[in-house]
């Protein structure tokens, strides 16, 4: 059974969030959990998409030994959007 929690909410967000609850005829509980969820699956996904890519990453390192500088893709980072801009190391 769910237990109740609280949030402080500054009065502009809560006036946001009140008017959206009346348009979409929901009460605030719904709209507030409805973002919870949302945020928390998102951010798991997003949690574990970063580890999956460091796993890619990780294989590709150990069967090539390839791998790009941390100075090299600074240069290149410092570049973009210069006039001199470098090509995206490989």
């Amino acid at each position: 059974m769910p237990a109740p929690r609280a949030i402080k909410l500054d009065d502009e967000t809560y006036d946001r969030l009140k008017a959206l609850g009346n348009t979409k005829d929901r009460p605030l509980n719904w709209l507030m959990k409805t973002a919870v969820v949302e945020y928390v699956e998102r951010e798991k996904t997003y949690e574990r998409e970063k580890c999956e890519d460091m796993e890619r990453c990780l294989t590709l390192y150990d069967k090539t030994g390839h791998a790009v500088s941390n100075e090299i893709a600074g240069k290149w980072l410092e570049s973009i959007g210069t006039e001199r801009e470098l090509a995206c190391p490989k």
